[in-house]
Order: C-alpha cells, then sequence, then structure tokens
C-alpha cells in the first residue's frame, strides 16, 4: 500500500520519478515514492504492478458466491428443522391423523431434516474453508499479508486453538486488505455468536442427557432449543456479512495492485 504513514527521509527521492521527493513507500518492496504516484491510487509501485500482471492470481470470488449461498441455505435448514421440531406433529394431528401415525410421520421428517442439515453444513463448511484459503493466498501473492493459506485452514481443526485462532487470521486479513479497524465488530460479532451457538449446543445435549435422570420440563428443553436456533441464524447472517465484505475488500485492493500505471 503506498502510505505516508511511513515517512521517509526528508531528501529521498521516489524511485519511480528521481527528480521528484518521496511521499510514502510501496507497500511490496518499500521503494520510495512521490505524490505523483500516490495520486494513482495504486497500492504498489510500478516495477511491482509490472511483476505482478507476469503472475496470474488466482480468483477466490466463486468460492465466495458458493459458501455464502452454503451459508444462507444452513439458515433455510436449520428453519425447516424448527418448523419441524414444535409443529410437525400438532398439525399432522389436528389433519386427522392417529398418534401413531403421527409418531411416525414426525421421526421420519426429523431425520430427514437432519441428514439434509449434516450434508448442508458439510459442503458449506468445505466452499468456506476454500474460500478462506484462496483469500488468504491471494492476499500473500500480492504481498500485503504474511499469514500461511494452510495454517488457515488447519487453526479451525486444532483443539483449544480453533476457539479463537480463526477469527484472529480473518480479523488480520481484513486488516491486511486494509480494512478499518473500527470495522472489525462484524467479525469480533460473529465469532462471540458461533461460540455462543456452540455452548449453547453443548449445554442442550446436556440437558435432554439429565432430562432421563432429574426430569427436566419439556418447557425448558424448549427454551434452549429455540434460543440455540436463534444464535444460529444469527451467526450465519453474520457469516455472510464477513465473507461479502472481506471478498469485496480483497477484489478492490487486487485491482488496485494490478492497475496499469
Amino acid at each position: 500500500m503506498l502510505t505516508k504513514s511511513d515517512s521517509p527521509p526528508v531528501d529521498a527521492a521516489c524511485a519511480q520519478h528521481p527528480d521528484q521527493l518521496a511521499a510514502g513507500t510501496c507497500i511490496r518492496c518499500g521503494s520510495f515514492v512521490c505524490e505523483k504516484c500516490q495520486e494513482r491510487d495504486a497500492r504498489a509501485c510500478s516495477f511491482c504492478r509490472a511483476s505482478l500482471r507476469q503472475r496470474p492470481l488466482p480468483s477466490s470470488t466463486p468460492w465466495a458466491i458458493v459458501a455464502t449461498c452454503g451459508i444462507g441455505l444452513q439458515a433455510v435448514a436449520e428453519l425447516a428443522h424448527i418448523a419441524v421440531r414444535f409443529w410437525v406433529f400438532s398439525f399432522v394431528q389436528a389433519i386427522g391423523y392417529t398418534r401413531t401415525e403421527a409418531i411416525s410421520i414426525y421421526a421420519m421428517s426429523i431425520t430427514a431434516v437432519s441428514i439434509a442439515k449434516a450434508v448442508i453444513w458439510l459442503l458449506s463448511a468445505v466452499y468456506f474453508l476454500t474460500w478462506q484459503y484462496r483469500a488468504v493466498r491471494i492476499a500473500g501473492l500480492i504481498d500485503v499479508s504474511q499469514a500461511s493459506p494452510r495454517w488457515a485452514i488447519l487453526s479451525w481443526f486444532v483443539p483449544g486453538m480453533n476457539l479463537f485462532k480463526p477469527y484472529q487470521i480473518l480479523r488480520d486479513l481484513w486488516l491486511d486488505l486494509g480494512g478499518a479497524a473500527s470495522r472489525t465488530t462484524l467479525i469480533r460479532a460473529w465469532w462471540c455468536i458461533g461460540l455462543l451457538t456452540l455452548t449453547l449446543g453443548v449445554w442442550n445435549q446436556s440437558m435432554v442427557l439429565l432430562g432421563e435422570i432429574v426430569g427436566i420440563s419439556f418447557d425448558a428443553l424448549r427454551r434452549t432449543q429455540i434460543a440455540q436456533s436463534a444464535m444460529f441464524l444469527l451467526a450465519t447472517v453474520l457469516c455472510v456479512g464477513v465473507v461479502v465484505r472481506i471478498q469485496r475488500r480483497l477484489v478492490q485492493l487486487k485491482a488496485e495492485v494490478l492497475r496499469a500505471p
């Protein structure tokens, strides 16, 4: 990034225009650039842009699209699961089925929705991780980030570390791409809501198991399940926002870096 924050020496000259005093530095090579270079609103000096144009950069846009679609389908599947869990049984009885038939229909519906949720979740995770890998890799190729694409993926699977490291990687990616520090709130909110959803899920399973022993009421279980579903839906909305915002910034920065002098 060409920036005035990296103040050059008073007598430093622009590498591109030796007769001009330097006003900043190129983020890729650190060479001095003048105000004329900065007026082009480029993120790298002309030499670095020429070097980057010689090697094709991958695209993360298709994966961002399928990832956001997959995350959206997770929200739809969760709404379907809520509908089946709380309304199908009473609805089936209301339209004339016997209790035994209603139980059978309810069980089949729960099984079908649960399988659909699992498949959608698996595909969404693959799409999201592929997008993240490519986004981090592109940021490294244009020399605005030192993060490892492989570590960005592995951090999700290391017990204990996966409670905070993926968040840090995405937050740092946003900042490396030139995003405002004040706008990391969306990433933080998504991560906190995700952790809360996970906690409610564990608590709900614990209540189900304890309910068989100490007799926890159905209403208490229902409230916990509704709270978990609500947090999950909110997390999906925030996750889509995180992907869209980072991807938009990445596309803008990639275009700026490759912009012709």
